[in-house]
């Protein structure tokens, strides 16, 4: 199972770890052996590659909600005048100070 974590990458590395440790032993399969379990962090672990990448994901989910939320919780500005939709005192579809008051108040 732990095999099909590794990528091509990891695979390509753990083999040339291997080749690298019997030609070092000079063909001692007891030693290489050995030599190839002290060295094995070379090659890299696919879990810890695996919970670095969940934890960007996370780092990156959240941030999008942290941004939505602060989106949101900011008010809309005043339209300046002749800026939007005509909404501004004085504009055609400007708001009565009633309106205003009653929008104000809800």
């Amino acid at each position: 199972m732990r095999n099909m974590l590794f990528t091509k990458r990891a695979r390509v590395r753990a083999r040339k770890l291997a080749a690298e440790c019997y030609v070092a032993e000079n063909g001692d399969v007891e030693k290489a052996s050995a030599l190839a379990k002290s060295r094995v962090g070379e090659v890299g672990s696919p879990l810890v590659m695996l919970m670095i990448a969940g934890a960007v994901l996370q780092a990156i989910y959240y941030a999008i909600k942290i941004w939505k939320e602060w989106h949101y919780a900011t008010p809309p500005r005043l339209p300046a005048m002749g800026e939007g939709f005509g909404l501004a005192a004085g504009e055609p579809y400007a708001m009565t100070p009633e309106e205003f008051e009653a929008m104000r108040d809800q």
